[in-house]
């Protein structure tokens, strides 16, 4: 709770999780946390989540970075984030300029999305949640990808829904780029 995290990095052949790690976790929960300038080699500048359920509120993420999910990268289980901001973060190899998500279930509310990157996919939020992802009350200013310069998603059974979309940019899909696999 209330913690800054700044200028941490990950390196070397795990290369995840650029200020935490959560790695065979139950539920954790991160509240009112700033997560400034950090890195990771691999995913997750700032958050990398392997598994259970994250929960993360009121959080500020700026300036981190990361191959896959500039700001948090979550390979499983599921993913809640409410009310946090995000802005300029970046994925560097390929997905996820701020969130990169392969969770079961994902749920973003109320959270703001300015210029965000990805090389690849999703400037803002890449999603591949194979229960479907839900998307509400957000707003995506400036972010750029190759395709989905807001968002992507690669699942069926995924819900967007009152979110504004200003200024983003991509190949394919400047604000959503949807496909189904």
């Amino acid at each position: 709770f209330n913690c800054v995290f700044e200028n941490n990095s990950a390196t070397g052949s795990l290369g995840t999780g650029g200020a935490i790690g959560c790695y065979n976790s139950g539920s954790p929960r991160i509240v009112g946390c700033s997560f400034i300038d950090n890195s990771a080699n691999y995913r997750g500048g700032a958050i990398y989540c392997d598994s259970g359920s994250l929960t993360i509120s009121g959080c500020t993420f700026s300036g981190n970075i990361a191959g896959w999910g500039g700001a948090i990268f979550c390979k499983s289980g599921n993913l809640t984030v409410s009310n946090c901001t995000f802005s300029n973060n970046s994925a560097t190899d390929q997905c996820g300029g701020a969130i990169c998500c392969f969770a079961s279930t994902s749920s973003i509310t109320g959270c703001t999305f300015s210029n965000n990157g990805a090389k690849s996919e999703g400037g803002a939020i890449h999603c591949c949640s194979t229960s479907g992802a839900v998307i509400t009350n957000c707003k995506f200013t400036g972010n750029s990808a190759g395709s989905g310069g807001a968002i992507r998603l690669d699942r069926s059974g995924a819900t967007v829904a009152d979110c504004l979309f200003s200024s983003n940019s991509a190949q394919a899909g400047g604000a959503i780029y949807t496909s189904t696999s």
